[in-house]
Order: structure tokens, then C-alpha cells, then sequence
């Protein structure tokens, strides 16, 4: 995790935050919600980042559309 949290860093995001991202991704989680505009326009892995009022639009939006 160290190794991808060193990566993460490369992007231009710093410490804790690359760490977080990095434990995410090694459990595999699909989605990682922050207000941080660098990492939601920096950020290039396997997790979908987005800010959390776009994932409940988008988590409601995929819940109607399933209800139809």
C-alpha cells in the first residue's frame, strides 16, 4: 500500500490523502467520496472518485431507473 500511496503522491496528492486512496483501492472499494478538488480532478486509478452530493444524485438516478 505504501508503494501505490507513493504513486498516488506522484499525481500531486499529498500524504494522508494518497494513503487513503491507496487502502481503498486495496480493498477493492468502488467509490471514494471527498469535497478535495485535486484529488476528484487529479486522481487516475480503479476507484471512481466523486464528491458526495454527485454520487447520491447518480446512486438515486441508477435506484429510479432500476424501479421503472
Amino acid at each position: 500500500m505504501l508503494k501505490r500511496a507513493r504513486e498516488i503522491e506522484a499525481l500531486h496528492i499529498k500524504g494522508l490523502d494518497a494513503l487513503h486512496l491507496a487502502c481503498a483501492e486495496e480493498l477493492k472499494a468502488d467509490h471514494f467520496l471527498t469535497c478535495d478538488d485535486k484529488i476528484l480532478k487529479k486522481y487516475e486509478g480503479s476507484i471512481k472518485v466523486q464528491n458526495p452530493i454527485d454520487f447520491i444524485i447518480n446512486f438515486f438516478k441508477k435506484e429510479e431507473s432500476n424501479d421503472i
